[in-house]
């Protein structure tokens, strides 16, 4: 439309020229995309569990059932932007046609990964047309968990058996539940699945194993720059490492209400669904310092605790002292201090600064953590 104004008002016929083949063009190509496109496609994610940092594999199902070859363009929405695939000459008659692909994994949360766009454009790429296709999909997205070896697994949560030997006798039937990827198979009730058409596992009670407590501070102006993702990881890695071994793991995350901090104590049976609270961690303001810490510790049963938390000043320390008892051993971590110690500031209390969750790792793999 330009070339052609211009070209009239100056009466100048080459551009108008220009201006008509271009339109030409344009309509060509928006009457090639008007015939009906005949596919279908159904989009799978292959696992809606994946650990940060990894990739999130797809697996498309396409049939063509037109009677032309297409080239098709996909567009997955991802939170951090959109992501375009190619799919080259389906060819016509095609009843099912499976691609695989990866998608860059999101940070670290729970998701909602829309649907995908499946369209096609012209040879020019003048004009596109799609739609939405499939259905929306959670993805759960973990925190990376660091291994700490054994002798690291045994300084944290003081069980002398190591992950390798199984969780002592004394375990009594309790009740069953409902599968969670990560289950061991042969824990399923295979009576109850066949009674209710749900996969259902035993859940089994340990008696006399002590139960040891992961505390993730909420407060956020103790965490610098990313300091609060790797508080999570060290969290995650500690209640892994906790599960592993056969011991009971009560979780906090300290999360506000109306009335105060809630003690928000949660008991995973498996390090999925650990994982799975995890994911969702997230800071939450506090104008008492260290209040949901001191809340949590206040009203666990567990022999051991591990306090995940960022920077301490020396006025807090007085505070941290007291938060351990002839009953229950208390394991501070700080997270974004520049040194790397290790120091008993109670009878019953440790503190330990790491800069990040990988400082934090590396010690216990070596089995130096004391």
């Amino acid at each position: 439309m330009t070339f052609v104004l211009i070209g009239v008002s100056t009466d100048y016929p080459e551009l108008v020229s220009i201006g008509l083949s271009g339109a030409v063009l344009l309509l060509t190509a928006a009457g090639r995309l008007c015939l009906p496109l005949k596919v279908s496609v159904d989009r799978r994610l292959r696992s809606t569990r994946v650990a940060e940092g990894t990739t999130v594999g797809c697996r498309l199902s396409i049939s063509n059932t037109g009677r032309r070859a297409v080239s098709l363009e996909l567009v997955e929405f991802l939170p951090e932007g959109p992501v375009m695939f190619a799919i080259d000459n389906l060819p016509p008659g095609t009843r099912q046609r499976v691609h695989g692909y990866d998608l860059p994994c999101p940070r670290r949360g729970i998701h909602v990964i829309p649907r995908c766009w499946i369209g096609r454009g012209d040879p020019m790429r003048l004009v596109r047309r799609g739609t939405r296709t499939g259905s929306d999909t959670i993805l759960i997205v973990h925190p990376r968990v660091h291994p700490l070896g054994l002798a690291g697994t045994r300084a944290i949560t003081g069980d002398q058996r190591g992950s390798a030997e199984p969780v002592p006798s004394g375990t009594a039937f309790h009740s069953v539940r409902e599968y969670v990827p990560g289950d061991d198979t042969r824990l399923i009730h295979w009576a109850s699945t066949a009674r209710t058409g749900v996969l259902t596992v035993r859940h089994s009670a340990v008696q006399d194993v002590p139960g040891h407590l992961v505390v993730l501070d909420p407060s956020p102006d103790r965490y610098p720059a990313e300091a609060f993702e790797d508080a999570v990881r060290v969290a995650a890695s500690v209640s892994a490492a906790v599960l592993r071994v056969g011991l009971h793991l009560e979780l906090f995350l300290g999360r506000r209400h109306e009335g105060g901090w809630s003690t928000g104590v949660v008991r995973p049976t498996s390090e999925v669904a650990a994982l799975d609270v995890l994911a969702a961690a997230a800071p939450a303001a506090d104008t008492t310092p260290l209040r949901p810490v001191a809340a949590a510790l206040a009203v666990t049963g567990a022999s051991r605790a591990v306090v995940v938390t960022g920077r301490l000043s020396a006025d807090e320390l007085p505070a941290i002292r007291h938060w351990g008892s002839p009953g229950l051993d208390v394991l501070v971590i700080s997270i974004g201090d520049t040194s790397s110690r290790t120091v008993r500031v109670g009878h019953h209390v440790s503190l330990r600064t790491v800069r990040t969750s990988a400082g934090f790792a590396m010690p216990n793999a070596a089995g130096t953590a004391t």
